[in-house]
């Protein structure tokens, strides 16, 4: 058992900051709003006098904002990359705590009970099955079944789907002992009244079982953790007792289209670098996602009772994204709410395709909209409400790129643009190059120093594994500029839609892997782009090189919209990209082991009509 995954355990300020989290936020701030303010200057200084008319100011204004959010986010990316050094396992980027039972047999220093939950709907149960099956082995390697119950709280209503669930169920129960001992059990549960959907199935379970539990660890049903990763959970959480919440990090499995493992790679490769920056940011006011975090369960019983809100949906009625929530209202009780962000051992899956992670991104649309309401409820800490707001703009900010795009190209039509200096449109094209490469090439540096897999040994084995990584690291560039538009032209839908009164009702997730896209549904989702694409192409011929240059690959996203729904749900193309040596897997030798046939790359795909 690795001790040092103990001794490398951290937590956000448990021995202080070089400077308040205040200061911290201010000095992020202010830096980015210098920073894109003297851009901005720059870049216009020479054209003050052109911009005489309100379209002008309006453009301008909007270039400001969008630019101000794109340095904060690329600030938060260098800030996770230079404090990357000050730990190399799970916790924050503050400092790090020997934890005093390190040294001594870690089962044993266990002196709580858990329950592990997994609330499912309409779910493939056959992936529950594996991931319960997994996850459990794992959890048994550690002495946690001397720890934990496990509990499917299910939510189907089909009697088909029904039966299959208490099929799996009487399926798993030998590797739980058939529930003989007073802990390692297995239960099902099901209520009558869905009411709050997934939160409302969690705390009906507190108020029936939670007496019995300190704990309770909350699973995705496409989630699996490795015990090492549970059992340091439970062990951190026992030795802070404020700490209400404490988040992992996911890292996706399981991918194989184009679309999700060029996704799943840069996850693995960027995330862990802008969750250290995010942490630093938001220090003990951290981010719960909903799933693979471990929760102490009186606080969250008492604080997280989720109100319906005032009005009609979109706006009001069941909250739809309720696990920021969650922790502000712990926040709000004087609870923290903690990230362990590296050590691995947690993962769950992407959508195969863009239509199925756009079915997802539009609930979640909504619900952060929803969130408006808590920006200025009282008692939220202030980190949180900056979640709230960044949340709602992180979808706000695509119809307002949009806009800008439209008002800059109607501008130029109209000859009402002046001819600009070279040097401004190459500084320009620069700075966007530069917030689109600096995450990627840190996140590169990053994974080549610290988690080259083991089987590289020797200068020409290394020479060829980073050449692979710097060419998955272009490839996922390629793919995420042609994707790019198509994800803010499905986000300035839904936001058109939430604002005019659409909304969405909590439907299961597509979990299948290798979903394809069929060329019909493409073209109902992605028909108006392309269109907008081609009159993009004639837009861009009428304003001539180099202003075509910065709408072309809006334009050519767009008009490729359909084939490339299609293409890049192809099973078959994402195994070829990995044969190939492209989107190779983050994991480790013993991830690999545990994770057992979850750890395989799935081919077999079949096109669903949408």
């Amino acid at each position: 058992m690795d001790l040092g995954l103990a001794h490398r355990a951290t937590l956000s300020g448990e021995t202080g900051r070089p400077w308040p989290v205040a200061g911290g936020r201010l000095f992020a701030g202010g830096v980015s709003i210098v920073f894109s303010v003297g851009v901005f200057w720059l870049l216009t200084a020479s054209r003050l006098g052109a911009f005489l008319n309100r379209l002008h100011k309006f453009g301008g204004g909007l270039f400001l904002v969008l630019l101000t959010a794109g340095t904060f986010n690329l600030f938060l990316y260098l800030v996770g990359y230079f404090r990357r050094s000050e730990q190399l396992s799970c916790g924050s980027v503050m400092n790090v705590v020997r934890l005093p039972y390190a040294g001594r047999r870690r089962s044993r220093a266990i002196r709580t009970r858990t329950s592990i939950v997994m609330p499912i709907y309409h779910e493939d149960t056959e992936r529950v099955a594996a991931g319960i099956r997994q996850t459990w082995r794992s959890c048994k390697t550690c002495g946690l079944d001397q720890h934990c119950d496990w509990y499917l709280l299910c939510d189907s209503t089909k009697p088909e789907i029904c039966r299959q669930e208490e099929g799996i169920v009487q399926e798993l129960l030998p590797e739980f002992g058939f529930n003989r001992g007073a802990l390692g059990r297995l239960f099902l549960l099901r209520r009558a009244d869905r009411k709050n959907f997934k939160a409302g199935n969690i705390m009906n379970f507190l108020d029936q079982h939670g007496d019995g539990y300190d704990f309770m660890l909350v699973l995705d049903a496409d989630s699996v953790m490795l015990g090492k990763s549970i059992e340091r959970l439970i062990l951190t959480l026992q030795e802070h007792p404020r700490m209400g919440i404490l988040q992992t990090l996911m890292i996706p499995i399981r991918s194989a289209t184009p679309f999700a493992r060029a996704m799943q790679y840069s996850t693995a490769r960027c995330l862990p670098l802008y969750a250290k920056g995010m942490l630093w940011f938001y220090d003990r006011e951290s981010v719960y996602w909903g799933h693979n975090a471990l929760i102490r369960v009186a606080p969250f019983r008492e604080h997280c009772r989720l109100p319906a809100l005032p009005g009609k949906p979109p706006l009001g009625g069941t909250i739809m994204s309720q696990d920021i929530v969650e922790a502000a209202f712990l926040g709000r009780a004087g609870w923290e709410v903690g990230w362990l962000i590296d050590g691995g051992g947690s993962f769950d899956e992407l959508p195969a395709n863009i239509l199925t992670y756009g079915q997802r991104d539009r609930r979640w649309c909504q619900g952060n909209f929803q969130h408006y309401r808590f920006i200025l409820a009282p008692g939220i800490r202030f980190g949180h409400r900056l979640y709230f707001a960044n949340g709602i703009f992180s979808y706000l900010a695509s119809p307002l790129l949009l806009l800008l795009i439209l008002l800059g190209l109607t501008q130029a039509c109209l000859g009402a643009i002046p001819t600009a200096e070279p040097w401004l449109l190459w500084a320009s094209m620069g700075l966007f190059w530069l917030q689109m490469l600096t995450p990627r090439v840190l996140g590169l540096i990053h994974f080549a120093a610290h988690c080259k897999p083991s089987p590289v040994e020797g200068l020409p084995q290394r020479v060829r594994w980073l050449s692979r990584e710097a060419a998955s690291t272009l490839a996922e560039l390629t793919l995420n500029l042609l994707m790019g538009p198509l994800l803010f032209y499905l986000r300035t839908r839904f936001v058109a839609e939430i604002l005019s009164g659409g909304h969405v009702v909590w439907r299961n997730q597509s979990r299948n892997p290798g979903e394809r896209v069929s060329w019909a549904s493409a073209g109902r989702v992605f028909w108006l782009p392309s269109l907008l694409g081609l009159l993009g192409f004639v837009a861009a011929h009428h304003v001539g090189f180099p202003l075509a240059l910065f709408i072309l690959p809006v334009t050519v996203s767009w008009l490729l919209s359909i084939p490339l729904a299609v293409v890049t749900s192809d099973a078959a193309l994402g195994s070829w990209l990995v044969k190939a040596g492209l989107f190779h897997d983050a994991l480790t030798t013993e991830e690999l082991e545990q994770l057992g046939p979850l750890a395989n790359e799935p081919l077999a795909g079949a096109t669903v009509p949408l």
